[in-house]
């Protein structure tokens, strides 16, 4: 770590962040939101160095973390040196700088060998935590110690959460956990978008694990340094395709036809009046206070049954009968929530009511990782978020800013997805596209008769148009690349297209650790896979 030394220049934010810093870390650590583009690797890597301890540092992709390798390399050590023998990527052999995803943390934790599976769930969009047998439990647990004696035996005090909203159920129980076993290490965690638009409850664990936020590197003062472009965000709303709207309109179907039901079960208004909250509020007042939210939906409940609550039990949220809100879907999801799952041992009596209820929820795809989700199910959101209509608004956006900027246009449309296997094999042959993902956008695109030279760019496919291929290679040889490390291929449809593609072959030269890309997800160079146009 002594080796360390910063080797540029600061930006005037940058160095705002530094010279507070020994009033923004608290207890908690430093938690800091730093726009895209700010240089929040860098920041977080000077931190570390002037925390001067031992650190694991865990990124959301392995793109990211072969980031922050890089930048640790190029800008804290001299040139041309190799990576040092203190810097590890492997939990299960920590060096005084660990660098790892937080797949390879919950994969150390779970007893994988690697992380690899975990990434291929990932990919599958999978939430939910697999059971696990006695055997694999114990496992588990004699991995999960022999990793934390291992840090512990480094002396890691310090924490570098980078994008730490990212992770999924089981993730944040295993960096919680590995928190804990470390003894209130210093956390450091950067974002670019804090979860401000999650519901309370994840809101609390978020704050838990990162601490409130003690900083802020805004865009407008990255505007202002020169260092981002004005610009203004401009947002074109896409409908749903017919059949994800039929879709949509099936669960909301399915979701109010289950509340009729559960308004006309006598057996579960029963289960709500026998409550000890309702029954005895006055002996239970600390616990209600505790959560007044489950309280109120008991209560929202029995009022829209046109039951007589007494005022003392209204009383002790200080509300009259007539000022208790009408019941909503959001409070029908905190009562079930309460009644399925946070306060199942307080309805024995009416166990069989609310087992039936739990399966008809899980029928219609209502519960996910332990909760209800009647609002705003993950099948919903991943519906939305992969629409294909977003495909027609994309060409929309496209046609709009080509016609206005012309040979000056200089666009990236960003995606989640590469979709490699969309690539058309025959000419002749073009299949539907049915799916979101840079693949499909560049072929709905190229598709769309637009005047456009188009291009690829992620990890593992690059495509650019035939005529750039010139000057590419002018641009490898700047850099020192001879022809021999870059391989090209042309593309199916190249072939017969008027502008012809080319795709570039994986090369055989690899600066900086380019890795090939196993899985069919991958956030390319930056943050995410685009298509530069």
């Amino acid at each position: 770590m002594k080796d360390l030394a910063f080797q540029g220049k600061w930006r005037t934010y940058q160095q705002k962040i530094l010279d507070d810093l020994t009033n923004l870390i608290g207890d908690d650590g430093l938690h800091i939101v730093a726009a895209p583009g700010s240089g929040k690797t860098v920041l977080g890597l000077e931190v570390m160095r002037r925390l001067g301890e031992p650190a694991l540092i865990l990124a959301p992709s392995k793109t990211m973390r072969d980031q922050w390798a890089q930048r640790l390399r190029m800008m804290f050590l001299p040139t041309n040196i190799a990576e040092p023998d203190w810097i590890s990527h492997d939990l299960r052999a920590p060096g005084t700088v660990t660098i790892i995803t937080y797949q390879a943390l919950h994969a150390a934790f779970s007893g994988h060998v690697s992380e690899e599976k975990i990434l291929s769930s990932e990919e599958e969009g999978s939430d939910q935590a697999q059971p696990a047998e006695p055997a694999r439990q114990q496992r588990m647990e004699k991995a999960r110690k022999s990793i934390i004696a291992k840090l512990r035996e480094e002396k890691v005090r310090t924490l570098v959460l980078d994008e730490a909203h990212h992770l999924r159920n089981e993730w944040w129980k295993a960096l919680t956990m590995l928190k804990e076993a470390l003894g209130k290490p210093t956390v450091v965690a950067l974002t670019a978008t804090p979860p401000f638009d999650v519901d309370p409850q994840e809101w609390d664990r978020y704050q838990e694990l990162c601490g409130p936020i003690d900083g802020e590197i805004s865009a407008p003062e990255l505007v202002l340094q020169g260092d981002l472009c004005p610009h203004q965000d401009y947002v074109h709303f896409s409908l749903p395709s017919t059949l994800e709207t039929q879709k949509l309109a099936e669960f909301r179907a399915q979701i109010w036809n289950f509340i009729e039901r559960l308004l006309k079960s006598a057996e579960f208004e029963e289960a709500i009046l026998r409550h000890p909250w309702i029954r005895r509020p006055i002996e239970n007042v600390e616990h209600i206070l505790d959560d007044a939210r489950f309280f109120s939906s008991m209560l929202i409940f029995l009022n829209a049954q046109y039951v007589n609550l007494p005022q003392s039990t209204l009383d002790i949220l200080g509300v009259k009968a007539r000022e208790i809100p009408d019941l909503t879907i959001e409070w029908i999801e905190v009562l079930l929530n309460g009644v399925i799952y946070t306060y199942r041992n307080d309805f024995e009596e009416a166990e069989q009511t609310i087992g039936y209820q739990q399966d008809s929820l899980r029928e219609m795809g209502a519960v996910e990782s332990g909760r209800v989700r009647l609002t705003d199910p993950r099948s919903v959101q991943k519906l939305l978020v992969s629409s294909v209509s977003k495909l027609n608004a994309i060409v929309d956006i496209t046609r709009l800013e080509s016609a206005s900027m012309r040979d000056e246009l200089r666009m990236v449309i960003l995606s989640d997805y590469i979709r490699k296997d969309a690539l058309p094999t025959d000419p002749a042959d073009l299949p539907p596209i049915e799916r979101m993902g840079v693949v499909p956008i560049f072929e709905t695109l190229r598709r769309s008769g637009l005047d456009l030279k188009l291009g690829i760019l992620t990890g593992s496919l690059v495509v650019i148009p035939a005529a750039s291929k010139g000057i590419l290679d002018e641009i490898a040889d700047h850099l020192g690349l001879g022809a021999e490390h870059i391989r090209y291929q042309q593309t199916a449809f190249g072939r017969f297209s008027k502008r012809g593609t080319w795709r570039r072959a994986e090369p055989q030269y690899r600066p900086y650790n380019h890795r090939t890309v196993q899985s069919g997800r991958d956030h390319g160079p930056g943050r995410h896979p685009g298509i530069a146009g």
